[in-house]
């Protein structure tokens, strides 16, 4: 639903982990099996032509190693200006009215699955 109204997804990572402490191979590893998760949902990733493969660093630490292995995939790297807590308040109406209040067109919301 969030595609088609429009909305770009981009990559989190499939767990919180402290990605700048990995190797090259982890974070390789660990964007690959993020894109096979996301095109088992979404067949075409990006989903438009326009569309960026955005990434998000678990809380926004960067290493040089995740900069070199982003850039040689052709991402770019975002950070967030909603963050609701989602993955530590199991409350969907706390989180929905958090993000209804907190965002406007451009903004850029992490939520955990």
């Amino acid at each position: 639903r969030a595609v088609a109204e429009g909305h770009e997804i981009g990559n989190h990572g499939l767990v919180d982990a402290p990605m700048w402490k990995m190797s090259r191979d982890e974070v390789t590893e660990a964007i690959t099996s993020w894109e096979s998760e996301v095109h088992s949902v979404l067949p075409r990733w990006p989903a438009r032509e326009t569309d960026r493969k955005w990434f998000r660093p678990p809380s926004g630490l960067m290493s040089p190693t995740l900069s070199s292995v982003f850039q040689e995939r052709g991402y770019h790297i975002a950070l967030a200006d909603t963050w609701s807590g989602d993955a530590g308040i199991d409350n969907p109406n706390f989180h929905t009215r958090v993000i209804e209040s907190s965002t406007c067109d451009g903004s850029i919301i992490v939520l955990h699955a």
